[in-house]
């Protein structure tokens, strides 16, 4: 029987692990048994392809901001708007900006996920709790389709 995937994944590739339900990152593969080694954040294990499938990359509009916007006194804040995403791509956008701020050193983020159903807020807040860099997370006291994140 032919394989479905055609194209191997590279490295960086972000995938859903089928089996898993989840988002992970393709580290290296595939080996001679067709499997690739994944991180599903610090955890890294071996998935065969069949149960990777490649996530399209977040839109460009969606990405977060490159520079931090100012704030009073030191802090500095990342923002990003989810609207238009669904679940898998906000925790897509949300983990590339975790990322970027991690990098950059800054203090917080905002989040602008909606109001609509709550599923995408609930996905954020899940991801923001479950995060050991977000030290805690609160939605905006005016606006309760943004979420305030600090780092």
């Amino acid at each position: 029987m032919a394989s479905e995937k055609t194209t191997p994944l590279k490295p960086g590739t972000r995938v859903r692990v089928n089996s898993l339900e989840k988002t992970a990152v393709v580290e290296e593969g595939p080996n001679r048994k067709g499997m690739y080694l994944i991180a599903l954040g610090a955890v890294t294990m071996w998935a065969p392809a069949s149960d990777l499938q490649p996530l399209k990359p977040p839109k460009k509009t969606s990405r977060p901001s490159a520079q931090p916007t100012p704030s009073s006194g030191r802090e500095t804040t990342l923002s990003i708007d989810l609207h238009g995403m669904n679940r898998e791509e906000a925790t897509v956008a949300l983990e590339e900006l975790l990322d970027q701020a991690l990098r950059a050193g800054t203090d917080r983020l905002e989040v602008i996920h909606g109001i609509g159903s709550g599923a995408v807020k609930n996905i954020v807040h899940q991801y923001l709790g479950a995060s050991r860099h977000v030290r805690s997370y609160r939605l905006d006291d005016t606006n309760p389709g943004t979420t305030w994140a600090y780092l």
